[in-house]
């Protein structure tokens, strides 16, 4: 999840900074006078300039707390995801290259939506065992690997083609990561389709809509 921050920048206490000292190459500052006069236009500077130099607004990513369930073993499993959510946070930030950001951001936002969907309904969690047993742990670690390979400043034959093989794969990570969000909703798009089918009966049965048109929409 990201959020916005507000950074003042620096150039109000650089430029209270340069009044101080050309003020001091001209005048004398140890004479009162002068010292409260430097004070004083310093002090205008500084407010002129924090009113005229807006903030920098940048994007900043937090950690997601998902609610508690009650159930000791789904709150446990939550824990995890949040603690996978954060490692996979922290690895995005070093990375410069922007498709491999791409698709670790989608698997950022598809386990933020998994769980998210785990901790409003406890009875799926059996559905992602697979997931927090084995996808999840191992992209952590193939992420780690790479981040040791790419920082090693080796530019040899195997490690150039280990980091283009991961690169290449996580696309494929990405897609299962967001496969594993589409099944949670399994039932509930069958339950719709139920639902869309029943009414289109209804509704050609009151001649409302015709069969054709009922047959053509399925």
């Amino acid at each position: 999840m990201k959020k916005t921050k507000k950074i003042r920048r620096a150039i109000p206490i650089y430029l209270l900074g340069i009044t101080w000292l050309v003020y001091g190459l001209i005048f004398p500052l140890y004479k009162t006078a002068h010292f409260l006069t430097v004070s004083l236009l310093s002090a205008v500077v500084f407010i002129v300039a924090y009113a005229l130099i807006p903030a920098r607004t940048i994007e900043i990513e937090v950690d997601e707390k998902f609610g508690k369930t009650g159930n000791k073993d789904t709150d446990e499993l939550l824990s995890e995801g949040e603690k996978y959510l954060s490692k996979l946070r922290e690895y995005n930030q070093k990375i410069y290259e922007p498709d491999m950001s791409r698709q670790v951001s989608r698997m950022i936002i598809a386990a933020t939506g998994i769980f998210s969907e785990i901790s409003k309904n406890p009875s799926k969690a059996p559905r992602i065992r697979r997931f927090m047993n084995y996808y999840v742990p191992t992209t952590i670690k193939i992420l780690d690997a790479r981040e040791k390979l790419a920082s090693s400043g080796v530019k040899g034959e195997n490690i150039t083609k280990t980091l283009r093989s991961i690169e290449e794969n996580m696309v494929l990570i990405a897609s299962a990561f967001e496969r594993q969000l589409d099944n949670l909703f399994e039932d509930e798009a069958l339950d719709i389709s139920t639902d869309i089918e029943v009414l289109e009966g209804m509704l050609a049965s009151e001649g409302i809509i015709t069969e054709d048109r009922r047959d053509s929409n399925g």
